[in-house]
């Protein structure tokens, strides 16, 4: 094993005692918060699985704990986590072997982008420009212990609030998800499957793309792929694209998603908007997905399951007895672990009020109108609906079911947002209930 990684563990050990010994002196507020600050600063430094689960955790506990609690644990995002190329090398000769590493031609010691999981450089392969995707050392050896540390600082939040929530399996989805992440011939895979389903949906009008897996050169740590040409979202929106082809792109980006989750059952998760680029060719705009690492799969009993709570949702604008389509939409949650029974009477109307303002954008198209996403009303009435639900809560946890999948819908959401479009949705409540779509 290598020094970094008995650096790392003695370093959690030692962080282990501190934390053991600041419980036995007190469990009030302020310890707390100084154990939870004892916790993410070690792991910011140590950074690997402890960054990407910080991250998720940080976005998704936003609005159940105290805003000074939630920002201990934002200093886990954002931080810087270059590798020197020295290591960069390292791992790649031991990947491929010296052969296949000689084979590399030209390889760009400064890497294009650096994340918790990996880092990406730029190299020629048999002529042509490839991406590298590189795995940071040691980072599949931390995700236990580093999750398990992240569910201690969770636990510590819930106490602070009185809460009652069982947290465990929100963190074994984290985990779960975090360990496929580091499994690069598993996003391979993922990526095989999805240049095949794209080219079902890629025409001449919508245009979808993804890099090419060289299979030979790539391994559990170290994926080599086509270099593909394309602008990042703030980048191409300095250019000042029509308002015609932000809707275009609009447009690709939800059609994607309804294919992915409701046809496919097979969703990249990652809401990141560095995972996609935008291609312009003849003045047509299309999409280049990049990174299958949060990959999930959704079976068809999980799907029809969540098509038959929205639904229920939106009947509830023409049930003739409202209190009982109320309480049928609550049974269905509660069946659907997005809701503890033992939840009071304000928690569950304020979850009805902010699933009846998820699907408000279709009853707007519904009237024949287009919904902006720009509208600062609408994004402030839903953040405030939010705080409320959530801090009327004391046995729910985050949905560990829908943990991903919202954090999917929650990127779409932000970009929609960013590119201030007007749509028409309609079209896309037809396609969430289109049997011949639903299909296996």
């Amino acid at each position: 094993m290598s020094d970094s990684f008995f650096k790392r563990t003695f370093e959690l050990t030692k962080l282990s005692v501190k934390v053991g010994l600041k419980e036995l002196k007190s469990g009030d507020l302020k310890s707390r918060i100084e154990q939870a600050k004892m916790i993410t600063e070690t792991l910011s430094q140590l950074k690997g699985a402890a960054m990407k689960a910080g991250q998720m955790l940080s976005i998704e506990l936003d609005d159940y704990f105290p805003p000074e609690a939630v920002q201990i644990i934002s200093q886990l995002q954002n931080r810087g986590t270059e590798v020197p190329f020295k290591t960069i090398e390292k791992t790649l000769k031991k990947e491929l072997g010296e052969d296949k590493f000689n084979k590399l031609e030209n390889i760009i010691e400064s890497p294009i982008a650096s994340a918790s999981i990996a880092q990406i450089h730029t190299a020629e392969y048999k002529g042509e420009k490839v991406v590298l995707k590189v795995q940071h050392p040691g980072v599949a050896k931390t995700i236990n212990s580093d999750v398990a540390l992240l569910k201690k600082v969770a636990q510590s939040f819930c106490a602070m609030t009185n809460r009652q929530m069982n947290l465990n399996p929100l963190f074994a989805e984290m985990k779960s998800v975090l360990n496929q992440e580091v499994d690069f011939e598993q996003e391979v895979e993922y990526l095989k499957k999805y240049r095949k389903l794209i080219s079902t949906i890629s025409n001449d009008k919508d245009k979808y793309y993804s890099p090419e897996p060289y299979t030979t050169m790539s391994t559990k740590k170290v994926i080599t792929m086509s270099w593909e040409e394309g602008l990042s979202i703030n980048d191409w929106l300095q250019t000042n694209p029509s308002q015609k082809k932000k809707e275009k792109l609009a447009h690709l980006v939800l059609n994607l998603y309804c294919h992915e989750f409701y046809h496919w059952g097979l969703v990249q998760t990652d809401p990141n908007f560095a995972n996609f680029l935008v291609r312009e060719e003849a003045g047509n705009v299309g999409i280049v997905l990049l990174d299958f690492g949060a990959t999930r799969e959704y079976d068809k009993d999980f799907r029809t399951q969540y098509l038959n709570l929205i639904n229920n949702v939106y009947a509830l604008k023409k049930a003739k007895d409202l209190e009982a389509q109320k309480a049928e939409v609550i049974k269905i949650a509660v069946d659907f672990n997005l809701l503890d029974r033992r939840e009071d009477q304000e928690a569950k109307d304020l979850f009805i009020e902010l699933l009846n303002m998820a699907v408000e954008p279709f009853f707007t198209s519904e009237k024949n109108n287009k919904f902006s996403f720009g509208n600062q009303e609408y994004n402030r009435r839903t953040k405030e609906c939010v705080r409320k639900f959530v801090s009327s809560l004391k046995y729910s946890a985050p949905p560990h079911r829908l943990l991903f999948l919202h954090r999917k819908l929650g990127g779409i959401s932000s970009l929609l947002r960013r590119l201030d479009v007007d749509l028409d949705l309609s079209q896309y409540w037809v396609v969430m209930f289109d049997k011949e779509l639903n299909r296996d």
